[in-house]
């Protein structure tokens, strides 16, 4: 008879008769080699928690723990490893943590975006104002100024980036005669636009061609396009050979005036001037949706907040109806696009505590349709800058005038939901330009109004990134033991059976946010379930 190779069980051939003492040895094998494996099985156990931890196996560097009552056979386990808290946090047992730009951070239920800032780079060593900056690639920024340390020369630069580092290269004077309320925009990698205005000549409008190689910046001749008194200056790329210019005509009682500028080489010719608010106005910002349609926004002689559409063919422009977006006193506006037919525009509400908001108008041909406004920032913000990352994700840089510092905040926008991401400071007024999705430069005055730049990084969404729930409390640098789950015990005033998410201060919370944490299974123990919502 035929037996099998490892225990000799009997296996009868088709010409065998079946003998059920055969049947019965076989059996009595295979229960004492079970009763074997078991009992190796519990000894390890035993002597592992012995040797450790009560409750304890020790696995390749993790820690299992046994349910208190140490029953493993219900498959109940936690595990737990060190992670590396992050520089400039603090961590607080039973916080939600996650891995945010390479380091254990707390996770916190309300921001979605984090942002990591790099050293600043100062670019120019005097006063430095009226700054204005384009991205040329991904790795190259071109920042224009008024040097007033120098007479107010009109002056530009090209920042190069590598990671989180700035190299300067030389400045470059592009008007010697006393330039303020410029406005760059990128025609190509190489070639950019700079629409200013001239106090030499009694504030006329002007722009000049600025050519780049490497670092090295040289210009075409500079073109009057407004020989009036010229503030508020925008500049929006239409295509590579077409601009357009919104500003206010101080020369013609404050009205809200624009022109295109066709580019042919370093020879720029104006169109004609076209007037699209015949009463005062101030605070002109701009942004093309098209190549033939852009969105202007200001405020009227009352300081009420407005935006018209203005339709460009050829040299030509004409507008459209204007819409209010409020009608208390506003000012700083600024607007970016997000699609050919949805814009941002953010700006301060001076009758609303001078509090920041912002709204999402969409465009309809001519007719605009006005969003809600939201507040991104209470701190009476000035210097307001907008800058799309993506179509749904914006970088806004103000000058925060409670606290005297910069600040700037990713705003995300999914249909009716809106999500903010923890503010950074810097030292005085800013603006910035987009770098790539995962990167932005800022650029500000910084000491006595010393031009300086930082790059910002991550751009992460945090939700994405939770990973458990802290064990105890650290801060930066340190090691912090972090409960990866599937169960978290050793809480604390947890509610058997209620489901837990994640807070706007990082903890445990039964009221519903943006990220499931896990159910309690008793009033110690959660069992993680980690869901962004």
């Amino acid at each position: 008879m035929l037996t099998t190779v490892n225990y000799g069980l009997k296996k009868p051939e088709l010409n065998d008769y079946v003998s059920i003492a055969d049947l019965n040895d076989n059996m009595d094998i295979l229960d004492n080699v079970i009763d074997e494996i078991n009992t190796d099985v519990s000894e390890h156990v035993l002597v592992e928690a012995s040797d450790l931890q009560l409750g304890h196996v020790r696995v390749d560097n993790e820690t299992i723990i046994i349910n208190p009552d140490g029953v493993i056979s219900t498959n109940i386990y936690e595990t737990i490893k060190d992670f590396i808290v992050k520089e400039g946090q603090s961590i607080t047992a039973q916080d939600v943590v996650g891995f945010v730009n390479g380091g254990l951070a707390k996770i916190l239920g309300t921001e979605n975006i984090a942002i990591d800032v790099g050293d600043p780079t100062a670019f120019n060593s005097s006063n430095t104002i009226y700054v204005s900056a384009c991205a040329l690639t991904e790795t190259k920024v071109l920042v224009v100024y008024s040097n007033l340390s120098d007479s107010g020369d009109g002056t530009a630069i090209i920042l190069t980036i590598s990671g989180t580092t700035i190299t300067p290269g030389t400045p470059f004077i592009f008007d010697d005669l006393n330039s303020t309320h410029i406005s760059v925009c990128k025609l190509t990698e190489t070639k950019a636009l700079v629409a200013y205005r001239s106090e030499y000549y009694s504030g006329a409008g002007y722009a000049v061609i600025l050519n780049i190689s490497g670092t090295t910046i040289t210009k075409g001749t500079a073109t009057l396009f407004e020989s009036g008194s010229t503030v508020n200056i925008s500049a929006c790329k239409l295509t590579e050979t077409k601009v357009l210019v919104a500003y206010v005509d101080s020369g013609n009682s404050g009205y809200g005036s624009s022109i295109i500028l066709s580019i042919s080489g370093n020879v720029i010719t104006p169109g004609s001037i076209y007037v699209f608010r015949s009463a005062a106005v101030s605070y002109i910002a701009s942004c093309a949706l098209t190549e033939s349609k852009v969105l202007a926004a200001y405020n009227d002689v009352s300081g009420a907040g407005n935006v018209i559409v203005l339709s460009i063919s050829g040299t030509t422009i004409s507008a459209g109806g204007t819409y209010n977006f409020t009608t208390n006193e506003v000012s700083h506006i600024s607007i970016c696009k997000l699609a050919d037919d949805r814009a941002l525009v953010a700006y301060k509400d001076i009758d609303s505590s001078g509090n920041g908001y912002f709204f999402i108008p969409t465009v309809i041909g001519t007719v605009v349709e006005i969003g809600n406004n939201h507040i991104f920032s209470s701190y009476s913000p000035t210097n307001i800058v907008t800058s799309a990352i993506t179509g749904n994700m914006v970088l806004i840089s103000y000058y925060d005038n409670i606290s005297n510092i910069g600040a700037a905040i990713i705003i995300t926008i999914s249909d009716a939901l809106i999500r903010y991401s923890e503010r950074q400071t810097f030292s005085a007024h800013t603006l910035n330009c987009i770098l790539s999705s995962s990167s932005a430069i800022v650029i500000y005055s910084y000491g006595p109004n010393f031009g300086t730049a930082n790059i910002l990084t991550g751009f992460q969404n945090v939700l994405d990134n939770v990973i458990g729930i802290a064990k105890e409390s650290k801060v930066g640098g340190e090691d912090c033991k972090v409960s990866l789950g599937p169960i978290t015990s050793g809480l604390t005033g947890l509610t058997a059976g209620a489901t837990y998410y994640v807070d706007a201060s990082g903890h445990l919370s039964k009221y519903p946010g943006y990220c499931k944490i896990g159910v309690a299974i008793s009033t110690t123990e959660l069992r993680q379930v980690i869901q962004k919502l």
